[in-house]
């Protein structure tokens, strides 16, 4: 079981990105732009993505079928182990996420520019 960040990242399991401004302790209210051409370019990519939980992302995919979210790092270290364990169900939402990702920044709807 990975309890201890470090341990997380020492897996290579999560690469951490910010979303402009230094990083904070977890939440919506700790960065400084909600959502960022990585909201997208993670998912067109065929990357799993964890995204901090906000309204915005909220808007764009849908939680637990093209992306996960997170609210806090205890939230993220569970749902790294769930999803490590769980091959086939990330590929589908790494399928789902990119479709999604790609509509949106293609028909020039919702994508931040």
């Amino acid at each position: 079981m990975l309890t201890d960040r470090r341990a997380v990242m020492a897996t290579g399991a999560a690469q951490p990105h910010q979303h402009g401004g230094p990083w904070r302790p977890c939440g919506a209210e700790s960065w400084e732009d909600l959502v960022s051409t990585r909201t997208f370019d993670i998912p067109t990519c065929k990357g799993f993505m964890l995204h901090i939980d906000n309204p915005e992302v909220r808007e764009l995919f849908e939680p637990g079928r093209e992306i996960d979210l997170f609210a806090s790092e205890d939230a993220l270290i569970a749902k790294i182990e769930h999803y490590l364990a769980r091959a086939m169900l990330r590929g589908e939402m790494i399928e789902e996420g990119a479709t999604v990702a790609l509509l949106s920044l293609t028909s020039g709807r919702d994508a931040p520019l």
